[in-house]
């Protein structure tokens, strides 16, 4: 992995956890409870605060194969990935399946944690007061 990527992806991590945190870790979803790119309340999914609102489309909410090429390609394009290639993409789905499931007793955030440090990446609660 390059350098470049490696911050990119850093760089989405980081937004996802902010945007994950500052809703309280809370699942975006449908009147199904089902996961979704924006949901209820202004809540997002994990890869859901990766897309500008201005570049959303509520036909990315389908399960359709094509949907996991335009959703790439549209963060390639609109949200500041260039260099994101399908392994690293594969890694932001894991970020967004550890949002959509509610069945694992452990919390949100310690599976989104540890999955980043698994990776090699770091969460913006890792940094300590001063630094």
């Amino acid at each position: 992995m390059t350098d470049i990527v490696h911050e990119q992806m850093q760089a989405a991590i980081n937004k996802m956890y902010l945007g994950l945190q500052a809703q309280g870790w809370k699942r975006s979803v449908n009147d199904n409870n089902s996961c979704r790119y924006r949901g209820y309340d202004g809540r997002k999914c994990a890869i859901g605060h990766l897309i500008p609102d201005e570049a959303y489309d509520s036909k990315y909410e389908t399960c359709l194969p094509s949907v996991d090429g335009a959703i790439h390609g549209l963060l390639r394009v609109s949200c500041g990935l260039p260099d994101i290639g399908f392994p690293e993409f594969s890694q932001l789905r894991e970020f967004q399946r550890i949002h959509d499931d509610p069945s694992s007793p452990i919390p949100m955030e310690e599976r989104f944690t540890s999955y980043a440090h698994h990776l090699g990446y770091t969460v913006p609660s890792d940094k300590k007061d001063g630094e």
